[in-house]
């Protein structure tokens, strides 16, 4: 889970920076890049991939990456809905609940 809570913060700084950012230019997207927040998301990024590369040195790769990519997906929805005010519909809540029934069947696995 930690790798997924912390590449979703990291995605969730820089997406707070992006929104309403005229990216045209290249030069917009290079000022864009050494936005203090936007280093922050990227160098959260990079901290979430640490700890996966942990977890799969410890744990089983058909485990770790379906159960990761779960939370992701997850995560992303409801920071989307709560904090980007997002519009969760019925493709949303029936995905993540089909999602959180794959991490239970995972669970079930040996």
């Amino acid at each position: 889970m930690g790798y997924a809570s912390m590449s979703v913060l990291g995605a969730t700084l820089i997406k707070s920076r992006v929104t309403g950012y005229g990216l045209h230019q290249p030069s917009d997207y290079l000022r864009f890049l050494f936005e203090p927040r936007v280093i922050s998301g990227m160098f959260v990024i990079f901290l979430s991939a640490l700890v996966l590369f942990k977890a799969l040195s410890v744990g089983d790769f058909n485990f770790v990456i379906p159960l990761s990519a779960a939370i992701n997906f997850i995560l992303t929805a409801l920071i989307g809905t709560l904090v980007f005010n997002e519009k969760a519909g019925w493709t949303t809540i029936g995905g993540i609940a089909l999602i959180l029934g794959g991490i239970i069947l995972l669970n079930f696995r040996k």
